[in-house]
C-alpha cells in the first residue's frame, strides 16, 4: 500500500521522517515570515515628543505572532528576532542594531518581546468555551503589562527617575494605542480560535506543526 509519499507500507519510518522534516520545513518558514513582519513594523515607528520612545505597531505585532502560533513558536521567532539585531542585523527601529541599542531607552521593551509573545501565545491556546474571550483578553492584558512593564523598567535604570515620571514616559502616551491594538487581537485571536474548531463546528482543527 502506498503512502501519501509514494513510498510502501514498510517504509512508514520512512514516511514519517519525511512528516517530520515537513513539519520542521514549516515551522522554520513561520519564523521567518514573523521575522520579517517584526523587522518591517520596527521601521513603522513614529517618534513623538513627550517620550524618547517612539510609536510603532511591534507590539501589535508581536502578540499577534505568540496568538498565531502558539507559546513555544511564538516566543522563540521573537526571539531569533532580537537575536539578529542584537548581531547586528539593522532590523530594530530607524535600522538600529547591536548589543548597545538593547541597553538604550527602547531596549526594555525588545528585551521583554518573548515573554509577552508567549503569554499571548498560551492565551490563544487555552481561549475556548463561552469565557474564551475572557481568557483571551486576560493573555493580551498579560502580555502588554510584561511588554510596557520591561520598557518602564529599563527606562526607570537608564534616566534614575521615579515610577510615576518613568511611567509617565514609557507607558502613558502609548495608553490609547494599548486600547486599540487590545480590542483588534481580541477580535484576531478569537477569529483564530473559531477557524481552529473548525468554523464553529466544535471540532478543533490544529495546523501542522502548531504548538502546544
Amino acid at each position: 500500500m502506498a503512502t501519501p509519499y509514494g513510498l510502501k507500507a514498510d517504509d512508514g519510518w520512512t514516511a514519517a521522517a519525511a512528516q517530520r522534516g515537513e513539519g520542521r520545513a514549516r515551522i522554520a518558514l513561520k519564523v521567518v515570515l514573523a521575522v520579517v513582519a517584526l523587522s518591517v513594523a520596527a521601521q513603522l515607528a513614529v517618534p513623538i515628543p513627550v517620550t524618547p520612545v517612539p510609536v510603532s505597531l511591534q507590539d501589535l505585532v508581536v502578540l499577534a505572532v505568540g496568538i498565531l502560533l502558539g507559546p513555544v513558536q511564538g516566543a522563540a521567532a521573537v526571539v531569533s528576532y532580537v537575536v539578529l539585531g542584537a548581531l547586528g542585523a539593522p532590523v530594530f527601529s530607524d535600522g538600529h542594531a547591536g548589543l548597545l541599542w538593547l541597553m538604550g531607552p527602547t531596549g526594555g521593551y525588545l528585551l521583554a518581546f518573548p515573554a509577552s509573545a508567549w503569554v499571548a501565545g498560551v492565551a490563544g491556546r487555552y481561549a475556548r468555551g463561552r469565557l474564551g474571550w475572557a481568557v483571551m483578553l486576560g493573555g493580551i492584558l498579560a502580555a502588554q503589562a510584561i511588554l510596557f512593564g520591561g520598557g518602564a523598567l529599563q527606562l526607570a535604570l537608564i534616566t534614575g527617575q521615579g515610577f510615576s515620571a518613568t511611567t509617565a514616559l514609557a507607558v502613558m502616551p502609548f495608553v490609547p494605542g494599548i486600547v486599540v491594538k487590545t480590542a483588534l487581537l481580541l477580535a484576531f485571536g478569537l477569529l483564530l480560535e473559531r477557524r481552529r474548531r473548525g468554523g464553529g463546528s466544535g471540532r478543533r482543527v490544529e495546523e501542522p506543526g502548531a504548538d502546544s
